[in-house]
């Protein structure tokens, strides 16, 4: 039987109290709008009080906890307890599960390596597919990947930060794009070279990947996600050429996003690293977000600023690590200075923040997101 942090459910009004005095003390506007009512608004480019701040805290709120990744893998609520608290302490807008460790790639037969505390990684020597004539394999067993008990295990995180917020705050989940989830069982090796010597299978794979892909998302989403974020580190400039791109990787996700849409949810697309030459084609993909990571805003902004809000970028190394509170300070309003004019616009870090992140660098970008134009 797990336990339920039924102590994050109820909040009666000295709770309350306590918050507001709180935020005083850290000098942050009072507010009368929820996190999650903010972050809907910002979507839709409507008018609100303050800007909206996600920051994504998946790894170092562990930390700030004091708790192992090991003891959070074995225990969903070791992790609930530590988003909560974080979330509670530092007064973001959303909370987020747990990284979703390759779970599709696992349950369909991908290998991971674990570490006692540090995000599990995939196993690149020990790919799923060695062959293409390994997917039709794959294939036959028909595994169902929404009994798995990694997936179980993320829904019921999810579900437990629900219950936590209730409508305070948006649940954010990440979900698998359907490139990334054919990385992880044919290997990045092998993927990048059937791009060029077999083409045709790395549609086929994309084809059956596409399938898992948005079961796993619904299956999110059904558990009680309503942001929820697609990551791609593997299609960029650096990666593949535009042509690769628009053939292989674009029109499957197109449909991913189409159906992870109609599901009435928040899509956020995060794509890592440089992707100059193909934004206009992650705008035709539709999500309802775009977290950029290596971008001017200023220059998305003015080219496609009505079409997509636009979340991020303060640096998570060089600023968020390594910088100062004051050094956050600036480079958020810099980010909000050149991202939010007329709407559309969430601060966040240019990535999830990494572990050992200071905590008065995630309170400074949080309060400036509270108290601009305060």
């Amino acid at each position: 039987m797990i336990r339920s942090p039924s102590h994050f459910v109820e909040r009666d009004g000295k709770e309350k109290e306590s918050d507001d005095r709180d935020r005083e003390t850290r000098g942050i506007c009072m507010e009368t709008q929820t996190g999650k009512r903010l972050v809907e608004k910002s979507v839709n480019f409507q008018k609100t009080e303050r800007i909206p701040v996600l920051p994504i805290t998946c790894v170092c709120n562990m930390q700030y906890a004091g708790k192992r990744y090991i003891d959070c893998l074995l225990d969903p609520i070791e992790y609930v307890e530590a988003e909560v608290q974080c979330f509670r302490r530092f007064g973001h807008d959303g909370v987020m599960t747990m990284l979703p460790m390759e779970a599709v790639g696992e349950a369909l037969g991908a290998k991971l390596r674990f570490f006692e505390d540090d995000v599990p990684a995939l196993n690149d020597d020990r790919p799923a597919i060695k062959e293409p004539k390994d997917l039709a394999k794959i294939i036959r067993l028909d595994r169902d990947i929404k009994i798995h008990h990694r997936i179980r295990f993320l829904c019921e995180i999810v579900s437990e930060l629900r219950q936590a917020v209730g409508d305070e705050a948006v649940v954010m989940a990440y979900a698998f794009s359907v490139f990334r989830l054919a990385g992880m069982l044919r290997g990045l090796t092998g993927l990048y070279s059937d791009l060029i010597r077999r083409p045709r299978f790395v549609k086929e794979l994309q084809n059956f990947c596409l399938s898992k892909c948005i079961e796993f998302a619904l299956e999110l989403i059904k558990a009680g996600a309503d942001f929820i974020i697609v990551t791609n580190p593997i299609a960029n400039m650096d990666c593949i050429s535009r042509k690769m791109y628009q053939e292989h990787v674009h029109p499957y996700t197109k449909m991913l996003f189409r159906a992870i849409k109609q599901a009435g949810v928040i899509l956020a697309f995060h794509p890592c690293g440089v992707w100059d030459d193909r934004f206009d084609l992650l705008i035709e993909e539709g999500p309802d977000v775009l977290w950029v990571d290596k971008v001017d805003i200023g220059w998305l902004k003015e080219k496609f600023g009505d079409q997509v809000c636009i979340m991020g970028n303060v640096n998570n190394v060089s600023t968020m690590l390594q910088g100062t509170p004051q050094d956050v300070e600036n480079e958020a309003v810099d980010c909000i200075t050149k991202g939010s004019k007329n709407g559309g616009f969430i601060l966040s870090a240019d990535c999830m923040l990494p572990r050992d992140v200071p905590e008065e660098n995630l309170q400074a970008l949080v309060n400036v997101a509270r108290n601009f134009g305060c």
